[in-house]
């Protein structure tokens, strides 16, 4: 999956350095923010959230992991799906591999932890 045009959720320390690092390969195209709508940040339009302008381009949630879990069943309200429409910032760009498992799971992360091909 390629994204070329994406947005960016949140504007904190972590948004501000995703959108250096994201600039170089992908065109930002404006930032969300459940509570700075109407500012700029970095010369792009902050805007809050909303069915609309979540379902034009693909998001990259800057922001930590407890903020994430809350954003993203925000914006599946919208009807965006996990990864196929939202990820996090860590997740975006890489290959993901799912496995559900039972008490052998340990076994497996600690085996993919050590491989290259993970």
């Amino acid at each position: 999956m390629t994204h070329t045009q994406i947005v960016i959720f949140g504007t904190g320390e972590q948004a501000m350095r995703a959108y250096y690092v994201l600039r170089e390969e992908y065109e930002i195209m404006y930032f969300l923010d459940n509570s700075r709508s109407g500012q700029y940040f970095y010369g792009k339009k902050t805007e809050a959230p909303n069915e609309e302008n979540t379902a034009q381009y693909y998001i990259v949630v800057c922001t930590n992991m407890k903020n994430y879990v809350e954003i993203a069943k925000q914006l599946k309200t919208y009807g965006l799906a996990e990864l196929k429409d939202f990820c996090h910032m860590e997740a975006f760009g890489k290959k993901i591999v799912v496995v559900h498992g039972n008490c052998h799971m340990r076994i497996l992360k600690a085996y993919m932890k050590t491989s290259e091909i993970f």
